[in-house]
């Protein structure tokens, strides 16, 4: 298990560095706080329900979203 988490841990930073993006853990809480707070209080009780509701096949509809985005 501490090599699975620490090659997640490297590949974050590989993505990081590739992307040209810092992370900043001090400011990532108030951009998290932004994009709530400028979502409505439907979109936000869409985006919970996106780990929890199931198709027919049992594939959450936050799976089938970032399987349409890979394409």
């Amino acid at each position: 298990m501490y090599r699975a988490g620490r090659t997640a841990k490297h590949h974050r930073g590989l993505v990081r560095k590739r992307v040209g993006v810092a992370y900043d853990q001090a400011e990532a809480p108030s951009i998290c706080l932004g994009i709530h707070d400028s979502m409505s209080p439907l979109q936000r009780a869409e985006l919970l329900r996106l780990p929890e509701e199931r198709d027919g096949d049992g594939t959450t509809l936050f799976n089938r979203l970032k399987k349409q985005r890979m394409i």
